[in-house]
């Protein structure tokens, strides 16, 4: 699967979240990171939101709050 430019963001958010449930932060970590430049240049809150809110509840997973 190789989604281009907005389905990235949606696609790689969508499989963060899924690490984060299943207890695996690195890999989530890798996949926000990856996207969340791209969807802060998007520039619409459709794909900021998610990315940010994925962030943030990784965050707390990891007792960062």
């Amino acid at each position: 699967m190789n989604p281009l430019g907005i389905n990235a963001i949606l696609v790689q958010e969508l499989l963060a979240r899924l690490a984060v449930a299943r207890g695996r932060f690195g890999e989530a970590t890798d996949r926000l990171r990856s996207v969340a430049a791209l969807a802060d240049r998007a520039a619409d809150i459709q794909f900021v939101r998610p990315v940010q809110a994925s962030l943030a509840e990784l965050a707390l997973w990891q007792g960062r709050p």
